[in-house]
């Protein structure tokens, strides 16, 4: 039976949540871990519904204005990071605060930390698996709406069963084929760039439209319409913290791994932007909802312009690249969010099989609850809209994904307000601005840039997880 643990200083935490798990990742693969669970599917197919909604300078401003926004976070994540090492890290760093902040609820708001965090990272790996599920269909049947039902299901729970599976392999295994999976993304950016560059077609008055395809001429209105959806493309910087206690000389390599992944994603989706921005002129689709080339069908997406510019192979190529960089991203995001569920278990939160190991040192059941977990919902919102009750899954399930990880940005500053009492290091000043700041821009996101239909599945999601843990603590309760 695994051990629950109790106590609450941050440094007899970090020693003991994860000191089963096996080392196997190095201060480079930490880097590749951060930059390989952003990076999916969303810089290479997102532009289309981007441009459609606020035009192309919008597009790109929004990706620029969302790296700058995500500095200060990315300071509080490191700073964090390198306080409390633990598995799971970032769901820690919460759950300590709130013990402190409210000893009586500490547990109930400590859960509904971790819960939020994962229930976020659940809806945006489900928004990834729609945008591989679409991109799979169109490639067969021309449109993502020609393929039969049950076709995005079975790519969905494909896809999540084979990183599941992969997973369960020894650390240092699995984050080696993250490298390899990483480093092609980066490749597939140098390329598509190489290829706009080339092909003579780009043209820079494109990228600094203010109005969009539609006609829509507000700049402004334009940017606020995209914003939320630049800002969180940088969400999941944490996610090479949670395996702070497989990583080899974690309080220095992931620090350094969140300064280095917001650089090198900030360079892919700008780059990204401006490329398919200036390659070509757009207009919408009848219902407005996506971004084509002008006198064609094709979308205004990175495969989409390769086939423009250099014909079906090249689009062919690019769409087989962006089906690698979402399964690598899928590996990368089943490792790190595993870790989450297996930290709230060990805090005696969570049922405490899911803090089980197997021979390699894996937490299995959490990967397996989560690959079930991620499954149904990618599902049920791929079903959902192709009867027309959700909008496209794609976009909607990205909206509730950036309405709840605005929670947890916030939850993030307060969290370093109250750890950071209790190792007195690092720059002060700069740790309580970083923080202040970080809970004003995502309050202010959460509440004023996202629709009320995406706020209302977000909270519906969050609240999911207070019946789990009632039931889970009255188990417990039966069994001590």
């Amino acid at each position: 039976m695994q051990a629950v643990i109790t106590t609450t200083a941050p440094e007899v935490r970090s020693s003991l949540i994860g000191k089963e798990l096996h080392v196997g990742i190095s201060g480079f693969g930490s880097w590749m871990l951060g930059v390989g669970t952003i990076i999916g599917s969303m810089a290479w197919l997102f532009h289309a519904p981007m441009i459609a909604r606020g035009g192309t300078l919008a597009s790109v401003a929004a990706f620029f204005i969302g790296a700058i926004i995500s500095i200060p976070l990315a300071i509080v994540l490191s700073e964090l990071s390198r306080l409390v090492p633990a598995a799971g890290g970032p769901y820690v760093y919460k759950y300590l605060a709130f013990k402190k902040l409210f000893p009586k609820a500490g547990d109930l708001l400590g859960f509904s930390s971790g819960w939020l965090f994962w229930v976020a990272l659940v809806a945006g790996y489900a928004c990834m698996a729609n945008g591989f599920s679409n991109l799979l269909a169109t490639s067969i049947w021309g449109s993502s709406g020609a393929a039969p039902l049950w076709f995005g299901p079975i790519c969905i729970a494909g896809m999540f069963i084979v990183s599941t599976l992969m997973n369960s392999a020894r650390v240092s295994q699995v984050a080696y084929i993250n490298n390899l999976f990483t480093l092609l993304k980066f490749g597939l950016a140098a390329g598509f760039v190489a290829l706009v560059w080339q092909s003579n077609q780009f043209d820079i008055t494109r990228v600094m439209q203010t109005v969009t395809p539609a006609g829509k001429g507000d700049f402004f209105t334009n940017l606020s319409s995209v914003l939320i959806f630049g800002i969180a493309a940088y969400s999941g910087l944490e996610l090479t913290a949670c395996a702070s206690s497989e990583t080899a000389q974690a309080q220095r390599n992931v620090p350094r791994a969140i300064a280095l992944t917001l650089l090198s994603v900030a360079a892919i989706y700008i780059a990204m932007s401006v490329a398919v921005g200036g390659s070509a002129n757009f207009i919408c689709t009848a219902d407005g909802a996506t971004a084509i080339v002008a006198s064609s069908q094709l979308p205004a997406t990175c495969p989409g312009i390769a086939s423009y510019l250099a014909g079906p192979a090249f689009g062919a190529l690019f769409t087989a690249g962006v089906i690698a960089s979402i399964v690598g991203c899928g590996i990368g995001g089943m490792l790190s969010c595993a870790r989450i569920i297996f930290a709230i278990a060990k805090t005696g939160l969570f049922p405490r099989q899911l803090a089980e190991v197997n021979k390699a040192k894996v937490p299995v059941n959490a990967l397996w609850f989560q690959c079930i977990a991620m499954t149904l919902v990618a599902s049920a919102a791929n079903l959902l809209s192709r009867v027309g009750l959700v909008p496209d899954a794609y976009t909607f399930l990205a909206e509730v994904f950036a309405f709840l990880y605005s929670f947890l940005a916030i939850f993030y500053g307060v969290s370093l307000l109250v750890l950071r009492r209790e190792q007195n290091t690092g720059n002060p000043r700069l740790q309580i601005c970083c923080a202040t700041a970080v809970i004003v821009i995502y309050f202010a996101l959460a509440f004023f840039c996202v629709g009320i239909t995406h706020q209302v599945a977000g909270f519906a999601l969050l609240l999911l997880g207070i019946p789990l843990h009632l039931l889970n603590q009255r188990q417990r309760a039966a069994t001590t």
